[in-house]
């Protein structure tokens, strides 16, 4: 059985670690089988604004970004999706940060330097499959880490339920 930490709380009061939940939760009787983070990236993927998008002359469909996000200086990005727009919201992962199975760097796309790169939500693990980048809300607040902003920043326990603990099968009861 899969239960949501933030949803649990909603029933039960309790200011307990992840990690010490599970714990106390064995202890009883209910065995935790695994504890997965419910966001597939870190805090390094932040909430960007595209303020212009240019077409790279030798390439048909790839643009140059100028992404504010909070700082001094935009970052460049170059970007292929194809619903990219100046003034768009949009998640960015910054060079060192982990989306999926990746960590983003810094390279050289069509002689252009990316420091970055614009996420759609398949990319983020939020969708199986999307045609573009993820667009968000446009009072989205330009820096903020997207798991802080889309309220991702949760975990979900895995429970391994024997038939001797049927009082167990909801969470209401």
């Amino acid at each position: 059985m899969l239960v949501n930490i933030h949803w649990l709380k909603e029933w039960v009061a309790f200011d307990y670690s992840v990690e010490d939940l599970s714990s106390r939760l064995t202890m009883a009787g209910l065995e935790v089988d695994s504890i997965s983070p419910v966001s597939q990236c870190d805090d390094r993927v932040v909430v960007g604004e595209v303020k212009s998008a240019t077409l790279i002359d030798e390439a048909k469909h790839i643009s140059l970004c100028h992404v504010n996000v909070g700082q001094e200086a935009d970052v460049r990005v170059v970007c292929g999706a194809p619903n990219v727009r100046s003034n768009g919201k949009y998640p960015l992962a910054l060079p060192g940060s982990r989306v999926g199975d990746r960590t983003i760097t810094k390279v050289e796309i069509y002689s252009e330097k990316s420091a970055g790169m614009l996420c759609s939500a398949a990319e983020l693990g939020l969708e199986d499959t999307s045609g573009g980048l993820l667009e968000l809300d446009p009072t989205a607040p330009v820096g903020q880490t997207l798991n802080a902003y889309l309220n991702l920043e949760d975990f979900v326990l895995d429970f391994e339920l024997t038939p001797n603990r049927a009082d167990c099968l909801i969470i209401r009861g």
